[in-house]
């Protein structure tokens, strides 16, 4: 999974690195430095859009996304999604 684009709520910046670990840290950065933001994935071919509220409880920082459900990035976020969410519960 590769984050594309965050949304700040002014621009959407190009997140980029030299490797998966410094695209999450740069992503990181562009996600906390405000209070909601909206992410863009791509993994084979599909894409998703992520709305994070850094304001909210803990188990609804992803507070709503788009993606194909019957799609492979559809399925794993809607698992890692669950998983989140109980380990607040």
């Amino acid at each position: 999974m590769k984050i594309v684009e965050v949304f700040d709520g002014e621009n959407w910046e190009k997140v980029t690195g030299d490797n998966n670990l410094q695209i999450r840290k740069n992503a990181t950065e562009i996600i906390t430095s405000v209070d909601t933001c909206c992410v863009r994935l791509k993994y084979k071919g599909s894409g998703a859009s992520l709305f994070i509220v850094l304001g909210n409880e803990e188990s609804e920082i992803l507070a709503d996304y788009q993606v194909d459900p019957s799609s492979e990035l559809g399925k794993m976020i809607e698992r890692i999604e669950e998983e989140f969410c109980e380990q607040w519960e």
